[in-house]
């Protein structure tokens, strides 16, 4: 099991639990966007004729507000990169989302910062997200 990175964000009011809540939607990053572009095109619930419980509802809305919820995680992650450093966003991504260490990104994709920088500009997204978030 990869050794589980914490970054210190208490002084912004992030204990170790938020953080741990953050990253398990950082996670979640790929489910929910092909979640989004597999259901693109909502339709409608098969109508069978018979009652389904004591509420009146439309599962078409609440198919709908589903999948709204969850393009406004993709957003939130996807903007909180954006807003903790633009030119390094996609390697954010890459490291919040996919667990790429700085190592794997200098390795593979080229990363333009150092170490330092880099992890700096994850810490601002952990803030940034944890603002968009509730």
């Amino acid at each position: 099991m990869p050794r589980k990175y914490r970054y210190k964000l208490i002084d912004y009011g992030i204990d170790n639990d938020r953080q741990d809540e953050l990253k398990a939607i950082c996670r979640q990053y790929e489910k929910l966007k092909n979640y989004q572009l597999d259901n693109y095109d909502i339709g409608a619930a098969p109508i069978s004729g018979m009652p389904k419980g004591t509420d009146i509802s439309d599962p078409t809305y609440k198919r709908a507000e589903k999948i709204i919820a969850k393009y406004e995680k993709v957003k939130a992650i996807e903007q909180a990169a954006i807003k903790a450093d633009a030119g390094l966003y996609r390697y954010i991504i890459l490291n919040a989302c996919y667990d790429f260490s700085y190592n794997d990104l200098v390795m593979s994709h080229n990363i333009p910062v150092g170490y330092a920088n880099f992890y700096e500009s994850v810490r601002l997204f952990f803030i940034h997200l944890d603002r968009m978030i509730v």
